[in-house]
């Protein structure tokens, strides 16, 4: 299912959105609003907030299923993440996603501590034991961070925490890199008109941790973002996620910045 695709790799699409925001992010709230296309179907709705107020970050998105898929596919996912931001490190506090369909209903929330350590989790619908152990050892063995933490600190400040990206049911790394960029013109179905850069992100390491590796591949090859500025605020004007078997568009629809 093409929305599953969509869904299932969210938080890391949302992370496209942070990667390329220049210093300039900070003390201010950006709403972005794109809508998601395969085969020039709409099929959902991606909204993104963002509010930075001195060293405190708070991030939230939503993305619900849209058009012919509102019947035949409900689904809505709602995620958030709390943080602060200390000598060019973004540490976060708190992460949690809830998603709902039709057939099943998912939360994550994690909390970390001032160093990475996971202080507690809820996962539901809950694990089995025999996964549960496993990440009890291996949590005691990493400091962590979210997805979107993350990104914020290496592109915004050129480093890297070193520590493992958790979004509650996966690890993974992440690899960026610059792109030749895309010409976009008053014909296409996106809110904006001109020339934009390119990122090209992918991912070299990926772990499910509630599934046996053979039945939760990484099936996304690859994504793409070609962003522009807004604002003084560079922002992408479409996300294109490649996987295995189809290629979906997320086109910037509008946005609002308040400094």
């Amino acid at each position: 299912m093409f929305l599953l695709n969509v869904t299932r790799f969210i938080r890391i699409l949302l992370i496209s959105l942070v990667v390329i925001s220049p210093y300039k992010l900070f003390s201010k709230n950006i709403d972005l609003n794109y809508d998601i296309e395969w085969k020039t179907l709409n099929i959902a709705k991606l909204i993104w907030s963002a509010d930075f107020d001195d060293n405190r970050y708070s991030i939230k998105n939503s993305i619900s299923s849209d058009g012919i898929f509102s019947s035949m596919y409900p689904f809505e996912l709602i995620s958030q993440t709390n943080g602060l931001t200390v000598d060019e490190s973004f540490l976060p506090n708190h992460f949690n996603f809830i998603s709902q369909s039709r057939k099943k209903n998912k939360s994550v929330s994690i909390n970390f501590d001032e160093l990475g350590l996971i202080k507690d989790y809820e996962i539901i619908p809950k694990p089995d034991d025999f996964y549960i152990d496993n990440f009890n050892q291996l949590k005691s063995k990493k400091l962590f961070t979210d997805p979107i933490s993350q990104l914020f600190e290496y592109f915004l400040h050129q480093k890297s925490s070193n520590k493992t990206i958790i979004d509650g049911r996966r690890i993974y790394d992440l690899h960026a890199e610059n792109i030749e960029g895309k010409t976009f013109d008053k014909s296409s179905s996106i809110n904006f008109n001109g020339k934009a850069l390119g990122l090209k992100i992918t991912f070299p390491y990926y772990l499910s941790l509630w599934k046996d590796s053979k039945d939760d591949k990484n099936n996304i090859k690859y994504v793409i973002i070609y962003y522009s500025t807004f604002k003084n605020t560079n922002i992408p004007v479409q996300i294109v996620l490649k996987t295995n078997r189809s290629k979906i568009f997320m086109n910037l629809s509008s946005y609002n910045i308040v400094n």
